[in-house]
């Protein structure tokens, strides 16, 4: 997940993303990263990670719902 972080995401402090959004391309990098798809961490266990990186990305809760404020995705997953 930390490799994702540095490699194919967007650390944008205005950016908000959805969590199934951003948990969406993390798999497809992971995936083909060679990593097996049942080895990944499940949604809530994944944006648990992402806060915690250490990269300034919180969670917080909209009028649209719940966003990762500071974390954008690369391409147009």
């Amino acid at each position: 997940m930390l490799a994702w972080l540095d490699q194919a995401a967007v650390l944008d402090p205005s950016a908000q993303t959805p969590p199934s959004r951003a948990y969406k391309a993390f798999k497809a990098w992971a995936v083909d990263e060679g990593y097996r798809e049942r080895e990944l961490p499940a949604i809530n266990n994944f944006s648990a990670r992402v806060t915690g990186a250490g990269k300034g990305i919180i969670r917080n809760k909209t009028n649209k719902g719940r966003v990762l404020v500071g974390l954008a995705v690369k391409g147009g997953v």
